[in-house]
């Protein structure tokens, strides 16, 4: 199921809440310039493996971070991310602040804090009680090296948490003098860069978000966040997946959880089974052989040899109806597991016992079924996590940028966003209120996000080949197929078959021009010769002498 998700490019298209043909252009260039940061991230991947980790254990998360002149995408493990207890809502939406840890070196705390030489041999002392503590429920006991707190004796590291929080705060709207829609925390600020002066200002209820970096009691580092991604809700750079929760205890859990049972029961059949293969059980008469340790050992052996004394009773058996007994109720469990799941062999390409193509679909839909809820709340993570990235982008690139992107056909395409208009001057043009006028402005860009699924890039010509594969076991017609067609079912048009049906079809084109031109000819020839009107059409000039009998 993940393996499908790798092969599916999810394109977030963003779409702007004004009808203004420049909202327009700014909001194609946020859609190419996130699939450009999806493609540097391969994002694909990454997104099946959240959804891998979702499926297993019920939550995975999803991080953006802004390095240098990008910003990348990781799944950080579910079992290092530290979220807030209390919140018991499926979709974390109540936390007060969510983060996720790492264990750094003496050396490595110097090199990303020079300067808090202090803090960190308060966390590298061994006698500071407080960082051999750490709070239970937070975390796990991964993160603690089996329970040795915040700092590793064996190891020397000290486990750093990287913690998001909000704080409720007012923030100030303001209209800058570039004509941009601006949130700010501070009041001094909205006052002076408004557009309109004396109080050219709303103030609103909203949630600052900050970050922390702390072990145990230790504090390294406190800070506002610079990309404030929601001034109303205060949303965290972690964006969780999870596909369910307990209602008490807000526990997560996946879909591996109702097969446990039945995984743990198949794998004691299967132990018994391999038992039951190489035991032998014997039944004689107790003087039947000279010495029973002898037969033992002989009926242990896969070539014994055992000599009786005649007229007693001696049988060997071999447990076949415990080995049968067995085998049947093995497939159980597995169509147990299987439904729990809803990966059935047929989804997977697997050969079945299915014999009908109606049993086959059956299983098919099955696994639709099954897997409707976790595509779902894959749809809704990337919606999230598309419209982080794109209020993150758009503050940090924020003068002009040129990428390259490849569509769905793989043909590169460049793109420039934020570019000054230069005017006939060689400078750059303004508009009336003194701002310079730029192409594809993301900044300020308020939008809606919508998800477009298609081939992956580097899968395009792997999954053409398996649908065109299709389509022929089916028994259709190739020769009958369109360039619209193939261009639905998502094959680039540098295929050569695409090229191929697309010349042909054509031809076929013309060849009906030309065809339906003769036709059209040959009527107006024999209404001329009826002396009947014509419509539609110039019949040839009549040989002179008029008509030959023969052709009347």
């Amino acid at each position: 199921m993940s393996g499908s998700e790798v092969m599916t490019r999810t394109r977030s298209r963003f779409d702007p809440k004004s009808p203004e043909k420049k909202a327009q252009e700014s909001a194609s260039a946020v859609t190419d310039l996130i699939l450009f940061l999806q493609e540097a991230n391969n994002s694909s991947s990454k997104w099946s493996q959240a959804m891998r980790k979702a499926r297993v254990c019920g939550l995975a998360w999803h991080h953006i971070i802004p390095v240098n002149d990008t910003i990348e995408e990781e799944i950080p493990s579910s079992l290092d991310v530290v979220y807030d207890p209390l919140d018991m809502t499926i979709d974390f939406s109540r936390s007060r602040g969510r983060g996720f840890v790492g264990w750094y070196t003496r050396d490595e705390l110097f090199q990303k804090y020079p300067n808090k030489g202090d803090a960190i041999d308060a966390a590298t002392s061994t006698s500071n009680s407080v960082n051999m503590l750490c709070p239970k429920g937070m975390v796990s006991t991964r993160m603690t090296f089996a329970g040795n707190g915040y700092y590793d004796r064996s190891s020397k590291k000290v486990m750093l948490v990287r913690f998001y929080f909000r704080v409720p705060k007012k923030f100030y709207t303001y209209l800058s003098k570039d004509g941009l829609i601006v949130n700010t925390f501070y009041k001094a600020e909205a006052e002076q860069e408004s557009k309109k002066k004396d109080g050219g200002y709303s103030t609103n209820d909203g949630y600052q978000l900050r970050c922390c970096v702390f072990s145990g009691g230790v504090l390294f580092d406190e800070f506002e966040y610079p990309y404030q991604l929601d001034y109303y809700r205060g949303a965290f750079p972690l964006t969780p997946i999870c596909l369910k929760r307990e209602e008490n205890t807000g526990q997560p859990f996946g879909m591996v959880r109702a097969s446990r049972d039945d995984q743990k029961l198949y794998n004691k059949k299967m132990s018994k089974l391999n038992w039951y293969l190489s035991a032998r059980q014997v039944v004689a008469d107790s003087d039947a052989v000279e010495d029973p340790n002898q037969l033992a050992s002989e009926v242990a052996r896969p070539d014994g040899i055992i000599f009786k004394r005649k007229g007693t009773s001696l049988e060997i058996q071999k447990n076949l109806d415990e080995v049968a007994a067995h085998q049947s109720s093995l497939q159980i469990h597995v169509q147990n597991i299987e439904r729990n799941m809803g990966v059935f062999d047929e989804s997977a390409g697997a050969e079945t016992n299915a014999s009908s193509g109606k049993a086959i679909q059956l299983r098919k839909a099955g696994t639709q079924t099954t897997q409707a809820l976790p595509i779902d709340l894959l749809r809704l993570a990337k919606r999230e996590a598309s419209r982080k990235m794109a209020m993150m982008a758009q503050m940090k690139f924020d003068d002009r940028m040129v990428f390259t992107i490849r569509g769905s056909d793989g043909q590169p395409q460049q793109r420039v966003i934020n570019a000054p208009v230069m005017g006939s001057d060689g400078k750059p043009e303004k508009d009336p209120d003194g701002n310079i006028v730029r192409e594809a402005d993301i900044r300020g860009l308020t939008f809606d996000v919508t998800l477009e699924e298609m081939p992956d890039v580097a899968t395009v010509d792997e999954d053409a080949k398996q649908r065109l594969g299709e389509m022929i076991a089916n028994g259709a017609n190739v020769q009958a197929l369109t360039p619209g067609m193939l261009k639905t079912l998502g094959i680039p048009e540098t295929n050569a078959l695409y090229q191929e049906i697309a010349q042909g079809f054509q031809q076929k084109i013309q060849q009906a021009e030309a065809t339906m031109k003769e036709n059209e000819q040959l009527k107006a020839v024999v209404a001329k010769l009826q002396g009947q009107p014509i419509q539609g059409a110039t019949p040839p000039s009549m040989p002179a002498g008029g008509v030959p009998g023969n052709v009347q």
